[in-house]
This record gives C-alpha cells, structure tokens and sequence, in this order.
C-alpha cells in the first residue's frame, strides 16, 4: 500500500500536537488529588487553628461517653512518577487533623481504612469520627 503525500500531510504530528498537548496537561494535573466529605454532627463547636494536636485513638477505648462532632470520609490519590505515594499514616492523618480541627475536635478514630494500588496509582480511602477528649487521655 503507497500512501500519498496528501495523506501523510493531513495526518501528520503536527495536527495531533495540541491534542496530545492537553492530555499530558490533564493527566498531570490529575495526576494527584485529595476529595474529603466532612459530615458536622451536633452542635456547632469552634474551630481551632489549622496546626492544632490532634490525638488518634484506637477504636478499643470507650467513646462512647464522648460526644461526637463529625464523621470525616476522605480518599486521597497519588501517582508514584509525580511524587504520589500516598499512605494512611501519612498524607491520610495529615488530611485527617487538618479536618478535625476544622471541626473543634481534638481526637479522630479510623473506623475504617484501604490502600489500594492499580499500575501507577496509588489511593488511600479513610473513614473516621471526630471527637472533642478531655486532655488527660
């Protein structure tokens, strides 16, 4: 099969370049990405700063006496070639404080959490309960 000249021209590089383009801009772009759903319960408390101490505790100590301020349900993503190696422990707790703070508490509880990873990708999905602790636990 001999191709013309005509047909090469029209389907050059050059006429798939600003295409190409905007898909390597996008897939960067998207390449990492935090959506984070805060569900305030009760009443409203007073925000405390953006760095405030934040206690994680364990799901085995009783929280029940306490009063619960939110649930927080965040999925964080990330791509290993763009510095995107996301983990519970670490971009999740940070996303997690900053959210408890948020809401006046000063303790969250992980009721549920999956790492997952597909090729390239990695995604952290968290579930957890603000609370609002005495300062002695």
């Amino acid at each position: 099969m001999v191709m013309s000249k005509r047909y090469l021209k029209k389907f050059s590089m050059k006429s798939y370049f600003p295409t190409l383009t905007i898909l390597m801009f996008v897939s960067l772009v998207s390449a990492c990405s935090t959506i984070t759903h805060v569900e305030q319960i009760g009443n409203n408390k007073t925000p405390l700063e953006k760095d405030c101490e934040v206690t994680v505790i364990e799901k085995t100590k009783l929280l029940a006496t306490y009063e619960v301020l939110g649930k927080i349900e965040t999925h964080i993503k990330g791509n290993i070639f763009f510095g995107g190696s996301v983990k519970t422990n670490d971009e999740g707790y940070k996303e997690l404080r900053a959210k408890s703070c948020a809401l006046g508490g000063n303790a969250f509880v992980i009721d549920d959490s999956m790492e997952t990873s597909s090729a390239e990708m990695r995604h952290v999905h968290i579930w957890a309960r603000v609370f609002n602790i005495p300062k002695a636990l």
